[in-house]
Parts: C-alpha cells; structure tokens; sequence
C-alpha cells in the first residue's frame, strides 16, 4: 500500500520523529529523502540548521564562538583534521584536539585572541621560547614577490604544509577537562597546508561561513581514504582506520586503463566550489565580516573567505607519469596519487592561492602588474577572480577551443566570486547539499526543493525506497 500524502506530511511535521530519522542517514541518503516532497525537504532544511550547529560545535573550546568566527572572518583562519571531521560527521572523538590554521602575518592576532579573550595557556614544545610572541616570525608585507611553484608535490610540513605549531591548553569550565588548541602557521596558506595532508578523510575545512568536504562521498558514504603523502607516520593512518575508514591504495598511472574512470577523477579541475564537494552553510548571526583590505581611499571588500579562490587536481607522482615501476603500498607510505596545484604568491596579493592550472601565473602575474601600477599600495585580491576569468579565456583562444570543458568547468566556479553575476542553475549542481535558513553569502542557494506540483505518493515511495533500503517496510 502507496504512504498517503498528508501521512507523509505527518510524519515530517514531527520533530521527533524526523531528526531520528536523518541521524540515521548518511548525508546523501538524507538529500535523497529530501528530494521527495516539500515536507521532507522542509523538515531537513530544519535538521541540518540544528545538527551542524558551529556555534554548539565550538562552545566546547570557546566560551564566545561567535567571537571566533569573527576572528576567523578577519584572518582567513581555518579549522581542519579531526575537529571538522568531527563537524561533519555529526559525532565526538573523545580527547581530540582543535587545530586551526593561519595565514602568514595574521598568526600573533590569533594567538593573542586565545590569550586575552579565551584564557589559553601557552604550552611550547621543548627547546622553543617560553613566550610565543619571541616564537612567531614578523610578517613583512613588502617582502612579497611574484612567484610560483609547478606542480607541487611537498606533502606534511615542508616547505608547501606548515611552519610552527603553537599548542595551547586550559580547563574547561565545564567538568573540567583539559582543553588543547593548536595553531599551526602555514608557510604559505592554510589551503595549501590543509590540500597537502597525508589522507583525504582529513580534507575537510571550517571556514567562518562554511563547511568544506573535498572528497564527501569517499569519506562519508564509502568510508575510505587515499593516502596522499609521501612520508607519513603509520600511527596517523592507524587512527582512522580504527575509526572505521578503509586506506585506499591507487596504483594508477596515466597508461592504467582505470586512471580515466577511478571516483577519485585523478586531473579533473577541483575547487571548493565545485559540484564533487559538499559545503554547508553556517549560521552567520552576530558574525562580523571581513573588513577591508586596503585603508581609504583605496578599500576594497574581500566578500569571501580566500579559502574558496583556490583551485587543485588530484594526480600522479612523477615517478608513475614516466612510466617507472608502481611503487608498494602495502605500508601505505607512497602513494601513488597526490594533491597538485601551482602556488601563486605574489606582491599584490594579500594572500597565496593554489592554481590547478600551470598556465594561468604569467597571466594573473601580467593583469595585476597592469593595475598596481595605478593603486602601487593596494591589495588586488578581490581582483583574483577576475584575473583568472581573463586569464581562461586567453588560454581558450590560444587551444582553438580544444580546452572547453576544462575552461567552462573553471569559469562556472568564478562566476560565484565575481560581483554582480549569477551562476546558471546547471553550473554547480551539489550531490551532497546542505542549506540553512543563514546562507553563507559564497555558496548558492540549495537546488533540492522540489516542484510540489509534481511531487507525489508513487515518487515520494521511490525516493525513499532508494534512500533507505533498510527501512523500505516501513512503506509498503
């Protein structure tokens, strides 16, 4: 017997008996079941606005977490590894640390914010100074020089991940338990430290606005992990494996008949903005804003968080590319595949971004020389997109067209950066999507409402019936 239109309703009117539900799911079972009808679409929308509560997520650490964000808004700080993991997957590693990540120059603010405003202590590693203002290295903005890096494969904490780690620890108030918040300072930005972790089941990102996964359906729906690092310490990989993920090992090289059609789409253009990642949108009350970049008469509003500008592939290690011998995975230490992306660091831009396409410097490099020359003290990083949009389109006139889909899929993701424009609704479609009544003002409006014209009880049953074959009795 079909479910009857106004049970259905009944059913998702019930908090009780719908966020049962969707805790029961996993987030693309949840889209699913969204997708069925305007009452299940609803009741999820009101799910997700509870379930990924940053500010409850944070209170554990922060006494004000909209404080925090605030900083983070200003600082372009991020949070990643177990915590967002955490965040994401709606559950509590007992002991974890919160690790936040910052940007060159923006490290002492930071600091002295857990200080002044949250009562941290400092506690250094041995043989580093007592106090972590001796520690922290002076951040000179004229030092900045145009230049890039091709194709980086420095994983961990070379040159390309981190530079110091500052661990801080106090008591919680409540139950008194020992708080531990490590800052760790990236030597080029926290996207860069972040894209060049050891697996990808900790590719996940906490900006002041937004939650990134960068590979969602391998983490949540498949449970599996790529290792994506040189040189890492088993005991890393032993941690999440004892915490139900499966290590993945992905001998594939170019001449692999599967490189083309592995999930993990080695060399496609990826973006925090693109269709393979599952952002969610946090509530932005009582957030404040970034402020501008450059002092008046020359201010100029950075409307997103410089996490979202950067760009990378997935691919292979060099030594596969020449067709030299797959090496052994068996200890999970070499991996085959890792995150690539030029670093575009410059002195007109503020911050540095990681650019999946090689070509694309020399053009941004040659734009912003044009347009510092008329503002030589500003900041152009709200000019980034637009660089780049130009800088796409050179590179198709220069191939005849023969990059289309490459470029097109690149120009979808500016057109969320650019003022003034609106992405078509086919340009970013989002497998995994989570929207809230607070949208963050970088990601698009959800696409799962559906047409309550043409929603009905045969659609609604299938829905559900593909979405939780666990529960289809409950349907029939």
């Amino acid at each position: 017997m079909s479910p009857q239109p106004d049970h259905v309703d009944h059913l998702f009117s019930r908090p009780s008996v719908y966020e049962t539900l969707f805790s029961m799911l996993s987030p693309r079972e949840s889209i699913q079941v969204s997708r069925s009808c305007q009452a299940a679409h609803d009741a999820y929308l009101n799910f997700t606005h509870r379930a990924y509560d940053i500010n409850r997520h944070l209170f554990y650490f922060f006494s004000d977490p909209v404080a925090f964000r605030s900083l983070q808004a200003r600082t372009g700080t991020l949070i990643s590894g177990s915590d967002a993991l955490q965040f994401l997957e709606r559950t509590v590693y007992p002991g974890s640390n919160l690790n936040i990540y910052t940007h060159p120059g923006h490290t002492l603010e930071v600091l002295d914010w857990l200080v002044n405003a949250e009562g941290y202590r400092y506690a250094p590693f041995p043989r580093r100074p007592r106090n972590y203002r001796d520690d922290v290295k002076p951040w000179d903005p004229q030092q900045s020089s145009m230049r890039w890096n091709t194709w980086v494969r420095d994983n961990g904490t070379g040159e390309n991940g981190l530079g110091k780690i500052y661990p801080f620890t106090k008591v919680s108030g409540y139950g008194g338990e020992r708080l531990r918040v490590q800052v760790m300072e990236a030597h080029m930005s926290p996207f860069i430290a972040i894209t060049s972790f050891y697996s990808t089941c900790t590719m996940n990102i906490i900006a002041f606005d937004c939650a990134y996964s960068l590979y969602p359906v391998q983490t949540f729906e498949d449970r599996e992990t790529l290792v994506t690092s040189k040189e890492i310490d088993k005991s890393h990989i032993d941690k999440y494996t004892r915490r139900g993920w499966s290590v993945v090992r992905v001998p594939f090289c170019p001449a692999d008949a599967r490189y083309k059609t592995s999930r993990w789409q080695p060399a496609a253009f990826r973006t925090p903005l693109d269709s393979r990642t599952w952002r969610v949108r946090l509530d932005m009350t009582g957030v404040e804003t970034r402020p501008s970049l450059n002092p008046p008469p020359l201010s100029t509003s950075l409307p997103w968080d410089p996490v979202v500008a950067n760009s990378w592939e997935l691919n292979t290690l060099d030594a596969c590319q020449k067709g030299a011998a797959l090496p052994d995975h068996s200890d999970c230490t070499q991996p085959a595949m890792t995150c690539h992306h030029s670093q575009l660091h410059s002195g007109f831009f503020r911050y540095t971004y990681a650019v999946a396409d090689a070509a694309l410097p020399m053009f941004i490099d040659q734009y912003g020389n044009d347009d510092i020359r008329r503002n030589p003290q500003a900041w152009l990083d709200a000019e980034f997109p637009r660089y780049v949009q130009k800088a796409l389109g050179e590179l198709f006139r220069m191939s005849g067209g023969d990059t289309f889909p490459a470029i097109s899929e690149q120009m979808a993701y500016l057109s969320n950066l650019l003022p003034n424009r609106q992405a078509s609704s086919s340009s970013m479609q989002q497998p995994i999507s989570v929207s809230t009544p607070s949208p963050a003002p970088l990601s698009r409006p959800s696409q799962i409402t559906p047409d309550s014209r043409t929603s009905n009880a045969p659609s609604l049953k299938h829905n559900l019936a593909q979405a939780l074959p666990r529960l289809r009795g409950m349907f029939e």
